[in-house]
């Protein structure tokens, strides 16, 4: 008779589980690259640098590591981090004589990119064991502060010279403070071994704009109709933790792909010129492109309570699409984290890590302006457990610092007559105004011969800087 308890209390957790993410999933908050990607889950990963897959065990583990979930307790937790941004893009002085026709009269002025300055995000999360010792499920979200399935895109190439005129970071700036939504389930099958799996979910949109234009003299007025469906992509967690003794933990860990998707068209009509044969304008974008991931995680821990941590993660870079959905051209990286966990006093500890984050950005001499830089990340923190209202508690801090290692781009300049015409999406540096044909009037050919550009990473750049994040949590063990 006592297993329908047990059953209702399980059907209650799935209960409460679906309706958090839900929740989740469709709070109407207005809140702002994925803060996970960039500094780690949770304060306690972040103190250590990121290195917690293979002994992380809370809520956070659905990102980490979802196979350790169910070395947790029941946990319920929210937490803030913040963010200073001091990253600059700083571009050489434009020399003359490569200016293409109507250069003078772009809407904005050529310029260097300023630091963004602060961000902040809040996360929360929650993990339950229906079966202790066994069976685990929880979820997490991170939700930044400025803005929910922000979407906010830019082009890599010369063609940034009709909007902002400036460059941006591809994997820092606005990516560190995009939202992270997943949640995934852990199964324990020997004492030694336990698999888990989840998803990390990111929006999709897909948006069908009816445009008319009653009068072609002011195309200011239009009458609009709009479709938008809004949708989710997923991308698959799996992890494996191994605990051959109580010394020596390994976490194995695989995520696929993901990124927030935007796709549609503009049917646009225009009284008096197309009324029968509307005009179609594609739309689609790529947002907050995440790599696929591999982790290997391994810890060594003591009898006094301390666990060193050392971790290597290949990211899959050379997948990268930029907003418009072309590759990149970049590189598959491997990055690496050590974290060191002590304990100091009951239920207190002291963390500390170091990271090293290459950059899969190659070389940007020619058409292309993806800004990123490769660097050190250093880290401290710590925590402590306490008993309120009879209740169990936990405060974990950190605090990391990430130096830019700077970076300085020249661009190749070629023979003047070896330049293409601006249509490929790679490669040297194209020419804007190329040479006419034989029906040209000479002065044409005057003004065409040689380079004409009005990419704004011409003739090259400097970028570099630092980031300083700092993240609390408090976690009710319920």
């Amino acid at each position: 008779m006592a297993i329908a308890p047990t059953l209702w209390y399980i059907l209650g957790v799935w209960r409460t589980l679906l309706l958090l993410i839900v929740c989740m999933l469709w709070a109407p908050l207005r809140a702002q690259a994925n803060g996970f990607d960039a500094f780690g889950a949770g304060a306690r990963s972040q103190g250590m640098a990121g290195s917690v897959g293979a002994t992380v065990s809370d809520y956070t583990a659905v990102y980490h590591n979802p196979a350790s979930l169910v070395f947790g307790k029941p946990t319920l937790g929210i937490g803030v981090h913040a963010v200073y941004d001091h990253t600059t893009v700083v571009l050489m002085p434009r020399p003359s004589g490569y200016d293409p026709p109507g250069y003078i009269s772009r809407l904005n002025k050529r310029s260097d990119t300023p630091e963004p300055g602060g961000a902040g995000s809040m996360i929360t999360g929650v993990s339950f064991v229906p079966i202790p010792g066994r069976l685990a499920m929880g979820a997490t979200v991170l939700m930044p502060l400025a803005g929910l399935s922000k979407i906010s895109t830019s082009y890599a190439d010369e063609r940034e010279q009709f909007f902002s005129n400036q460059l941006s970071y591809t994997r820092l700036g606005e990516r560190m403070s995009r939202e992270a939504i997943g949640f995934g389930a852990a199964y324990r099958f020997q004492p030694w071994i336990s698999m888990g799996l989840g998803i990390m979910v990111l929006p999709s949109v897909r948006t069908v704009n009816y445009v008319y234009t009653p009068n072609a003299t002011k195309p200011e007025n239009i009458d609009l109709n709009m479709k938008i469906d809004t949708g989710l992509n997923q991308s698959v967690v799996a992890g494996l933790r191994l605990q051959p003794s109580d010394e020596l933990t390994v976490g194995l860990v695989f995520q696929d792909e993901l990124q927030m998707g935007v796709t549609g068209y503009n049917e646009v009509q225009v009284r008096g010129t197309n009324d029968d044969k509307p005009i179609f304008q594609p739309i689609s974008f790529v947002q907050q492109y995440q790599p696929p991931r591999a982790t290997v995680s391994v810890a060594a821990r003591t009898d006094g309570g301390t666990a060193l941590n050392a971790e290597g993660s290949w990211l899959g870079w050379s997948r990268f699409t930029n907003d418009q959905g072309v590759s990149g051209g970049f590189e598959d990286v491997i990055e690496w984290r050590l974290g060191l966990e002590t304990a100091v006093a009951d239920e207190s500890a002291f963390r500390m890590g170091v990271a090293w984050k290459p950059s899969p950005v190659p070389t940007q001499d020619g058409r292309t302006n993806y800004v990123d830089n490769a660097r050190w990340v250093l880290s401290a923190g710590g925590g402590t457990g306490f008993e309120l209202w009879g209740e169990r508690f936990r405060v974990d801090a950190a605090f990391q610092f990430h130096g830019l290692v700077e970076r300085t781009v020249h661009k190749r300049i070629l023979n003047s007559d070896a330049y293409p015409e601006c249509e490929a999406a790679r490669g040297p540096l194209c020419d804007e105004f190329p040479d006419p044909g034989g029906s040209a009037t000479e002065s044409t050919r005057v003004r065409s011969r040689g380079l004409q550009t009005g990419n704004p990473g011409f003739p090259g750049y400097r970028h570099g800087g630092y980031i300083i994040g700092a993240g609390m949590d408090v976690q009710w063990q319920f």
